[in-house]
C-alpha cells in the first residue's frame, strides 16, 4: 500500500466528509469554494442506502423532510415513501445541483490530523470571537483511503465538515458475563446493521418460522419487527417479542390553534420551548409561557 510520503499534498479549501443527507445539503451550500467531499462507498445517500430494510419508509410527511430549495417531486403514493423513494430524491437533488462532481467514491477518511501553525491557532477552538472559519491556509490533514487504487492519499484543507451522522458501519453489541453471551446461545444473533445488508430472499428466509426478539425500540427495531411479522403471516408463522428497556415520548397528534402540535418541536419554533444560555428576560418570560401553553395539551 502507498503510503502518505509516496504521494504529493492535494490542498483545498473545505473537505466534506460523507456524502448523505446532510453532506449533500452542505456541499449545495459551499459548492462556490469547490469542496471536496469523501463518501466511503460507492453511492449517495448515507443511512439511506447503506441501513434500510425492504419495508423502511420515511416516518415524517414529505413536507417535513425535505430541503427547503429543492420540494419533493409529485407522487402518487402515500405522504410517507420508501426508502427507494428517498434515494431517488436525494439523487435528483444531486444532479439537479451539479454536486456529483465534488464527490470522492470509495474514498474512506482515516485520520484526522490538525496542523499547528505560526499564528498560535487553538484546534480547540476557533481564534477571536468564532473568528473566520476559513484562516486563509490549511489547519487540518486528512488521510483517505481509495479503495480502487488501495493508498493513501494526504489532503490539507482550512476547514473540514465532518457529515458521518451517528450511524456507524460497525454493529454497536453490548458486552455479556463469560457464558452468557452469544456464544451459550443456540440461534442466530445478528444485529441489525448487518441483517440490513441481506437481500430480500435472504431476510426472508432467516426470520420465517423462526420466534424472533428485537432488543430496542426505536426506528431499526420497528421496522426490523414489522419484517418478522410480515414473513410468519399465517397459521405456520412464529411470534416477534421487543424487549424495551425505557418507553419512549411519542408526539401526539393533537393540534395547537389549528397547527399540528409536532411542529412547536420540529422546526425552530421549539428554542422558543426551552431555555438556553445568556437570554434576556423576555425571553425567558416567553419560553415560561409557551412551556405552559405546550404542556396542557399533554
Amino acid at each position: 500500500m502507498a503510503t502518505q510520503e509516496n504521494l504529493p499534498i492535494i490542498v483545498s479549501k473545505i473537505g466534506i466528509i460523507g456524502a448523505g443527507v446532510s453532506g449533500i445539503a452542505v456541499a449545495k451550500q459551499l459548492s462556490h469554494y469547490n469542496p471536496i467531499v469523501f463518501e466511503a462507498t460507492d453511492s449517495i445517500g448515507g443511512v439511506w442506502r447503506h441501513c434500510s430494510y425492504k419495508c423502511t419508509k420515511l416516518q415524517s410527511q414529505t413536507w417535513n423532510y425535505e430541503f427547503s430549495d429543492f420540494p419533493w417531486p409529485a407522487r402518487e403514493s402515500s405522504d410517507y415513501p420508501s426508502y427507494v423513494e428517498i434515494l431517488e430524491y436525494l439523487h435528483t437533488y444531486a444532479v439537479h445541483f451539479d454536486l456529483f462532481k465534488y464527490v470522492k467514491f470509495n474514498s474512506n477518511v482515516v485520520e484526522i490530523k490538525f496542523i499547528q501553525d505560526n499564528e498560535g491557532f487553538d484546534s480547540g477552538r476557533l481564534p477571536g470571537d468564532h473568528g473566520n472559519p476559513l484562516p486563509g491556509h490549511p489547519v487540518w490533514e486528512l488521510s483517505v483511503q481509495t479503495n480502487e487504487l488501495d493508498t493513501i492519499q494526504p489532503y490539507h484543507f482550512e476547514f473540514v465538515v465532518v457529515c458521518t451522522g451517528k450511524y456507524g458501519d460497525i454493529p454497536l453489541m453490548p458486552t455479556f458475563p463469560h457464558n452468557k453471551g452469544p456464544e451459550v446461545f443456540n440461534g442466530k444473533v445478528l444485529h441489525t446493521i448487518d441483517y440490513c445488508k441481506l437481500d430480500k430472499e435472504a431476510t426472508s428466509d432467516l426470520v420465517k418460522g423462526k420466534k424472533t426478539v428485537v432488543v430496542g425500540y426505536k426506528k431499526s427495531a420497528i421496522d426490523l419487527a414489522m419484517e418478522c411479522a410480515q414473513a410468519n403471516q399465517g397459521p405456520e408463522g412464529q411470534s416477534c417479542t421487543m424487549i424495551i428497556r425505557s418507553l419512549h415520548w411519542t408526539l401526539p397528534h393533537y393540534s395547537m390553534w389549528g397547527v399540528p402540535f409536532y411542529l412547536f418541536y420540529a422546526t425552530r419554533s421549539a428554542q422558543f420551548l426551552h431555555q438556553t444560555p445568556n437570554q434576556g428576560l423576555l425571553k425567558s418570560i416567553l419560553c415560561f409561557l409557551l412551556f405552559l401553553v405546550a404542556a396542557s395539551f399533554l
